[in-house]
């Protein structure tokens, strides 16, 4: 990955930005922003983050305080986005951004760092390393190129991004240069065991409960490559939960004998469902779902798809099924 002069002059010229990641955020969203944010302000910039969703509870032992990364509602008064550059990280795509959409497009100017493969506008910056195995992992060298050194307190939600992007550096984009970076992160301080503990030891009873009735909607194709999962509002509402609280479950899918695609249908509203996809030898996702506006790796991908959670299914599954247990 080459990093242009534009890039870093864009990050250097400029002393106030807004940053930004994709609904629902996970490690990989959450550690780069919080990275990112930190390095601009080693450098004297201002850098406020601004999501759609509340960080995770999982994911809180990375913030130095709560109001580290904030919603819209929480800007403060007279905030103007003319007045900032927009830096947005580890979205796939622009629907991904949900309320901070609009708040960014009306920034001064805006750069995309990602290692999904994006439709970037005329006009705007991008940073795109599909070869990377985290957008974590693009955030570190864009910051070594700066000349910043790496403290405990920006090699902490790098790991994180990192280890939850790789499912604890267990998917098919780790690499031998993953291991060599998450070294480098150890060795500015991070604590391996903790960040483990912190992001999957420490479940609330609510989640759990979650999970087990996420996992009773299991539906498994008839010949065994195609399995899915699914979290309704009704749900929701039966635990008094929020849609956060069922996030990274599609990975369970894949610890089926057999499956070679799974799909976690997950209903934002009445036409409005997201799909997180994972798959193995047998269908690249980010082709696949393509035709929907969809987009990611071969292996991980995701959708933002304007249809009820039952059409979604129907669409997404039947052609899924066709390709990888009919198609002679």
């Amino acid at each position: 990955m080459v990093i242009g002069a534009d890039i870093l002059s864009f990050l250097k010229e400029n002393d106030s930005f807004v940053i930004t990641t994709h609904i629902s955020p996970d490690g990989d969203g959450i550690g780069s922003a919080l990275a990112l944010s930190r390095g601009l302000k080693t450098l004297e910039k201002k850098a406020i983050i601004v999501d759609h969703s509340p960080t995770p509870s999982n994911l809180k032992f990375l913030l130095e305080d709560d109001s580290e990364i904030i919603q819209p509602a929480g800007l403060p008064r007279g905030f103007n986005p003319e007045d900032h550059f927009a830096l947005v990280v580890d979205m796939g795509a622009f629907d991904r951004l949900g309320s901070v959409l609009p708040i960014i497009q009306r920034c001064k100017g805006m750069l995309v760092i990602d290692h999904h493969i994006v439709d970037i506008p005329e006009g705007v910056h991008s940073l795109i390393d599909p070869g990377a195995c985290a957008t974590g992992e693009v955030i570190y060298k864009l910051l070594k190129r700066m000349d910043l050194r790496i403290t405990r307190q920006i090699a902490d939600p790098l790991y994180a991004a990192i280890e939850t992007d790789t499912g604890g550096f267990r998917f098919a984009g780790t690499s031998s240069a993953t291991h060599l970076l998450a070294s480098e992160l150890l060795a500015a301080g991070t604590d391996p065991a903790r960040v483990y503990s912190e992001i999957y030891e420490k479940q609330s009873a609510l989640r759990l409960r979650l999970t087990g009735e996420v996992l009773s909607t299991l539906w498994v194709s008839p010949q065994g490559k195609v399995a899915t999962i699914e979290l309704t509002q009704s749900l929701l509402k039966k635990l008094n939960a929020r849609i956060e609280d069922g996030d990274d479950l599609v990975n369970h899918l894949m610890t089926i004998d057999g499956v070679k695609a799974g799909f976690y249908f997950k209903e934002l509203g009445t036409e409005k469902t997201k799909v997180s996809c994972r798959s193995r030898n047998g269908l690249n996702l980010g082709e696949f779902l393509s035709e929907w506006g969809g987009g990611g790796h071969a292996y991980a991908a995701g959708l933002l798809i304007e249809q009820n959670i039952s059409s979604s299914k129907r669409i997404i599954v039947d052609k899924a099924v066709h390709i990888l247990e009919n198609k002679t």
